[in-house]
């Protein structure tokens, strides 16, 4: 019995050998992967610092700081070569990378949104330029104040951006992209007024001294109401059109285009103004002497005729050409119902 126990000595001694040296090699196998963690968390923070660097982000900066701390006292764990400093490393390094990948997120996501603040800040810029492109061809003085206010707000939302402020900075920048848009919009109009007024100018021009060349042969009232009326129209024109206001001045310079084509026609038309007045008033007073004295309907249309070339006149002396255009329209038409009720041809 004793002869088997000596057997048994040896044999177990060399288990509890191969045991022990199993045990010591898996666990070396463990230190060298926890060695292998601390240093991946290592070049984590190497690379989360770099971004914070650029960034310059207070919510990238707090998790590096503490990421850098933690894993300073993980190493200081390892270094102990204890288990238990094992596991405090362990746990340590994990919470330290876990900081490290926050504080290069946060810092990558300032960055974007650093680069879209310059964007749009280089976009308002570029509608700016537009909008001093397009003045530079007008004359118009409140737009070119207009435009020197949204140029220093401007200047001022990159003082924003270059002081960190990204919130303001967009929000000053959208309000200049949209008052430049404006100012380009009403520039790009206001240049296709100017060169409507230019071509239209000549023309104008070309009408009202073809207007003044006939009105010495016609001796029109009327004409020379029209005509100096035209001269006043276009010389608004020309001075709206100095101070920019080309929308104003195109409408000015079509009335004037417009009254001297009427004193044209005054002029050389089938008779003026005052010649077919006269004429109506002759055909009404001999169309009177037809009219029955009991006939109501004649007596009616025939005072109505009077009604109407007494306005003509009063139309004349006040200067109104249109309204004593209109007054004469109406009694020809009248005129015309009293030539048929009493069996006289129309004029």
């Amino acid at each position: 019995m004793k002869r088997h126990i000596f057997v048994y000595i040896p044999v177990f001694l060399l288990f509890l050998i191969l045991v022990g040296s199993a045990h010591g090699q898996m666990q070396g196998q463990m230190i060298e992967r926890l060695r292998q963690q601390l240093e991946r968390t290592d070049q984590m923070i190497e690379r989360a610092t770099d971004a914070v660097r650029t960034s310059q982000t207070a919510t990238a900066t707090q998790p590096l700081e503490n990421a850098i701390k933690i894993q300073t006292m993980a190493w200081d764990s390892f270094r102990a070569g204890t288990l238990e400093g094992y596991q405090a490393a362990a746990l340590q390094t994990r919470q330290a990378l876990e900081l490290a990948k926050k504080a290069l997120s946060n810092a990558r996501a300032s960055q974007e949104s650093d680069d879209t603040v310059q964007r749009r800040l280089e976009r308002a810029g570029e509608i700016v330029d537009r909008a001093h492109e397009l003045l530079g061809q007008t004359n118009d003085n409140s737009m070119k104040e207009l435009l020197a206010n949204i140029e220093s707000n401007l200047q001022r939302a990159w003082e924003f951006y270059r002081q960190g402020q990204l919130r303001a900075a967009v929000k000053l920048a959208d309000q200049v992209e949209i008052a430049a848009r404006k100012i380009v919009d009403m520039s790009g109009a206001n240049v296709q007024n100017q060169a409507n007024f230019e071509q239209r100018e000549g023309l104008t021009r070309e009408r009202l001294e073809r207007a003044r060349d006939m009105l010495g042969d016609c001796q029109s009232k009327a004409a020379q109401q029209l005509v100096e009326q035209a001269n006043n129209a276009y010389n608004l024109a020309m001075g709206m059109a100095r101070e920019g206001r080309h929308a104003a001045a195109l409408q000015a310079l079509q009335n004037a285009f417009k009254m001297a084509t009427r004193a044209i026609e005054e002029c050389g038309g089938p008779g003026t103004l005052e010649q077919r007045y006269e004429r109506l008033r002759s055909e009404a007073d001999r169309l009177a002497e037809k009219v029955e004295p009991g006939d109501k309907d004649a007596q009616r249309l025939l005072n109505t005729i009077r009604e109407q070339l007494d306005l003509t006149h009063r139309h004349f002396d006040s200067g109104d050409t249109d309204g004593a255009t209109a007054a004469l329209r109406a009694a020809q038409l009248t005129l015309n119902q009293l030539q048929k009720h009493v069996g006289s041809g129309n004029l």
